[in-house]
């Protein structure tokens, strides 16, 4: 958001994991330039607390993953300047209060899952939180063992609290090298 182009697109999936709505709002009045402003500060100004906006948010999400499944995005769409579509995607997911689905989209779609941990760690406010440990059991150590990252796989498992695991994961590596050695 420095310089010039506060371009109010490129932070909104941080500002609604923070639950800071009415800022992003804010930010779009700030954005005169932006082709979209005065449908996003319509659209802002609703209460996504109410059932039918959030609807509204997750129906949106849809149809920006739906569009960039097919490659053709609307002109309307295509001066966004995002980091990309699918971000936007999972920030209007958040707003429509749907944690999974921002997540998934960070897992699926983007393949970051440290996006998708910082979501659901800012958004539970926990490392307990379902959501967080849903992504360390079924994706972290999945790929903590597919690429033999013992530290990635140590980390998730002590999150997870299996600390008997977190340091077996990383002693039996040094065991088998002394073994070899002697």
């Amino acid at each position: 958001m420095a310089g010039d182009n506060r371009d109010p697109t490129k932070c909104s999936l941080f500002y609604f994991a923070l639950g800071k709505v009415k800022l992003v709002h804010g930010l779009w009045r700030q954005a005169a330039w932006h082709k979209e402003q005065t449908l996003m500060l319509k659209f802002l100004g609703n209460d996504f607390t109410n059932p039918r906006w959030k609807t509204a948010a997750l129906k949106n999400a849809f149809a920006l993953l739906s569009k960039q499944r097919y490659g053709a995005l609307p002109p309307n769409l295509l001066c966004l300047n995002l980091t990309s579509i699918e971000e936007y995607a999972a920030a209007f997911f958040l707003l429509g209060g749907s944690l999974k689905d921002a997540v998934n989209v960070c897992l699926k779609q983007l393949g970051d899952f440290q996006l998708g941990i910082a979501l659901a760690r800012v958004v539970e406010q926990s490392n307990e939180g379902p959501m967080l440990q849903e992504i360390i059991t079924n994706a972290v150590l999945p790929i903590a063992f597919q690429h033999g990252n013992r530290w990635l796989g140590s980390w998730a498992f002590w999150l997870l609290h299996r600390r008997d695991l977190a340091v077996r994961i990383l002693l039996v590596s040094i065991l088998r090298t002394l073994e070899k050695c002697f």
